[in-house]
């Protein structure tokens, strides 16, 4: 039996705006995708930002039910990009849960309309 594996994207800052736009448009091309999030569930302690003091909006299961809809399949997995000792570990999990090699899309950066243009995601 021959099992076609999809190609695997790692999008950063995947619960909201342009993160979940990436993710789904990843999935919509074909893609499975890792998201990431600082928090797993909005309102969690995790939600709180550091920076700022504030609880901050969002979570990655509307994006991954998303990605789901579309036929791709979605790992949810908890990254704080000011915690960058942890990476190695997260593009790890993601490997594991989709058993390939990701590409990293980092979403909550300035430089994403470059990569989804790279992409042909965005004309």
């Amino acid at each position: 039996m021959i099992v076609q594996r999809r190609p695997t994207a790692l999008v950063t800052g995947a619960s909201r705006a342009i993160g979940t736009g990436f993710a789904v448009a990843l999935a919509n091309a074909g893609y499975d995708v890792a998201i990431t999030a600082r928090s797993m569930n909005a309102g969690d302690a995790t939600a709180l930002a550091p920076e700022t003091g504030e609880m901050l909006p969002g979570s990655p299961a509307p994006t991954a039910a998303a990605i789901t809809r579309v036929g791709g399949r979605a790992a949810s997995i908890r990254l704080d990009l000011l915690e960058l000792d942890t990476l190695a570990d997260v593009i790890g999990s993601a490997v594991a849960h989709f058993i390939n090699d990701p590409g990293v899309i980092n979403g909550s950066s300035v430089q994403a309309v470059d990569t989804a243009r790279a992409l042909g995601l965005l004309s």
